[in-house]
């Protein structure tokens, strides 16, 4: 009788112990994590051309616009061969439109019989030689401007510049080395927090783990509350197993700057009174 009755205490234990591992989300529960900034968007800006760098056009930590010119490398080297390029663009026209009018005076002596088919065939073969030198100049012209115009580095996005890794001066080699300047976008940016397994699990079985489902609560170091809201947006699909924790990120609008990458945040999420999360608000 008494190890039966242990039996059963024990397995009433065990039960209640699974139970209060993954307990399904209650009314009004209150989850809260620290987590951390990064920038949306960081492009690093590096040459495609090789050439010294003549001018830094925009100032660091300056705030910059899509196109916004950052800096130049010499541009006499590259400029010379796009005069080249026009030139033989030139030359190879003259040739072709010399050539196509001779095949058109050969056809005609050969339509009145004056010449014969081979002299004909021979006239049109030059021609067609000619257009695909011709074809092949403007090709080498585009070519040539497109390297010229790389020696004016440009932002690909809206954002903030970094610190210049150069300066004036300074011999920069395409695709090696180091990057010249960072851009980083700084509206929006991403929150990033780490959800521990347990609370990840109720999440998951209350159906509340998915994009777009959670409404995410912001603060700031300096703030009271958790004035900035917006919502859950990617889960990692894996848990780190030496933290035993999964990545949510959330993505901040930023019009103000008050964001910074890097800055540190804290997070809230909050369960309504009929046991599921509070609905993603739409930014």
């Amino acid at each position: 009788m008494r190890l039966l009755l242990l039996v059963m205490v024990t397995g009433l234990l065990a039960h209640f112990s699974r139970a209060a591992d993954t307990a399904p989300v209650k009314k009004s529960d209150v989850f809260e994590f620290t987590g951390r900034t990064e920038a949306a968007a960081l492009v690093e800006i590096r040459p495609r051309v090789t050439g010294y760098l003549t001018k830094l056009v925009a100032k660091e930590g300056a705030a910059v616009k899509k196109g916004d010119l950052l800096a130049e490398i010499d541009p006499r080297p590259f400029q010379i061969e796009v005069d080249a390029a026009q030139a033989r663009l030139a030359q190879s026209e003259a040739h072709f439109r010399l050539t196509v009018t001779e095949s058109d005076r050969v056809r005609k002596l050969f339509d009145s019989r004056a010449v014969a088919a081979e002299e004909m065939e021979r006239m049109a073969a030059r021609a067609t030689v000619a257009r695909a030198a011709f074809d092949l100049a403007k090709v080498e012209l585009t070519r040539a401007q497109l390297t010229l115009s790389a020696t004016k580095l440009t932002s690909p996005i809206d954002g903030r510049l970094g610190r210049f890794q150069l300066s004036e001066g300074n011999l920069v080699v395409a695709d090696g080395g180091p990057s010249i300047v960072t851009v980083i976008g700084t509206d929006p940016v991403f929150g990033f927090f780490d959800v521990d397994e347990r609370t990840l699990l109720r999440l998951r079985r209350a159906g509340l783990a998915e994009a777009g489902k959670l409404t995410v609560s912001v603060g700031l170091a300096d703030e009271d509350g958790y004035p900035h809201q917006t919502r859950l947006e990617f889960i990692d699909p894996r848990v780190d197993p030496a933290t035993a924790t999964v990545r949510f990120r959330t993505t901040l609008p930023n019009p103000k700057g008050l964001f910074v990458p890097g800055m540190f945040i804290r997070v809230r999420i909050v369960a309504n009174a009929d046991g599921t999360a509070a609905p993603a608000r739409q930014p």
